[in-house]
């Protein structure tokens, strides 16, 4: 039998050997002074079962015992009836009473057991979200690093990483093949180092722009100076990146190699110019013709013969520039 099953049976036990002791000289005539005592513990140690055998038990010794006539189960009196009933109820109630609270005690621990398990499980389930999530931004992030590798690397035009003073951080191989440096040696210069002098002042004062917060990004063409000593043509467009708290940290340079767009228009401007030079010739040499039709036709007015040019054509005034020309 459990612990407190067993106490609450001997608890009438107990009350009434210590009432015996002091019955004489401090509790007579009260029969249940010790035993009401006595079955409310019990119920509260042993519940209904617990309370009601102790209660049936208190009774039975209290009856014998104390209730006179003593060592005897004989009732005089209609009142020491009552009071047995009245003990036996009462002591009933009480088991009653523990027992459900002790249901509710039992339903309660339950309930907060199945809310500690609900709320292990939930955690679990929360830490592996958390996990899961941790999981996925790294493979996003890791995913983002090597497609921006991967362009970084490919791209059909130079990129480029550049510090707030100038240096270069990071290139890609389109940019080295552009200026003729390897990686190691570019990203030990910085991007004046390599810039036409001619080009710099423009450079700068867009730098400084971006750098106060005027600009957030620029176009120029400019020139670059080659590893071999060639101008290098290109077209660069600027974005400043900014720290968290919002202060510059690094440009991102897009550097698009126009030499061959450069060498074309030169090639078609100095082509319009012979060609414009060309005109300029041919015009004047027809009108020098045109003015030595003109004496012909007028020495062979003044022989009388007829003009053997016909210059109706040009009767119509020329263009001040056309007459200007030689």
């Amino acid at each position: 039998m459990k612990p407190r099953p067993l106490l609450a049976i001997l608890l009438p036990f107990i009350a009434c050997g210590l009432q015996w002791l002091l019955w004489d000289a401090w509790i007579q005539p009260y029969v249940w002074f010790l035993f009401f005592p006595a079955a409310f513990f019990s119920a509260w140690l042993g519940g209904l079962r617990g309370g009601i055998a102790s209660t049936v038990l208190g009774a039975l010794l209290a009856w014998y015992v104390f209730i006179p006539p003593q060592f005897s189960f004989v009732l005089q009196e209609t009142a020491a009836a009552a009071s047995i009933v009245l003990f036996v109820g009462m002591g009933g109630l009480f088991a009653w009473l523990f027992e459900r609270l002790r249901q509710a005690m039992q339903r309660t621990d339950r309930a907060l057991a199945e809310t500690r398990a609900a709320n292990d499980k939930l955690s679990e389930l929360n830490r592996t979200t958390l996990e899961l999530e941790e999981l996925k931004r790294r493979e996003l992030l890791r995913s983002s690093e090597i497609r921006f590798e991967a362009t970084f690397e490919q791209a059909a035009v130079g990129i480029a990483l550049v510090a707030s003073d100038g240096r270069w951080l990071r290139v890609n191989r389109k940019l080295c093949a552009i200026v003729g440096y390897s990686p190691e040696q570019l990203t030990g210069l910085n991007f004046q180092d390599i810039t036409h002098p001619d080009d710099l002042a423009a450079d700068h004062v867009h730098v400084r722009q971006m750098l106060n917060g005027a600009l957030h990004h620029y176009t120029l063409e400019k020139r670059y100076l080659h590893k071999d000593g060639g101008i290098v043509w290109v077209n660069l467009s600027v974005a400043l990146v900014g720290k968290p708290d919002g202060s510059p940290d690094y440009f991102i340079s897009i550097v698009e190699d126009i030499s061959a767009r450069k060498r074309a228009e030169n090639e078609v401007k100095r082509r319009n110019e012979e060609l414009e030079l060309f005109d300029r010739v041919a015009v004047g040499r027809e009108l020098q013709m045109i003015a030595l039709k003109r004496q012909i036709n007028a020495l062979a007015q003044e022989l009388g013969r007829a003009p053997p040019f016909d210059l109706s054509f040009v009767d119509v005034p020329l263009p001040a520039a056309a007459s200007a020309a030689p």
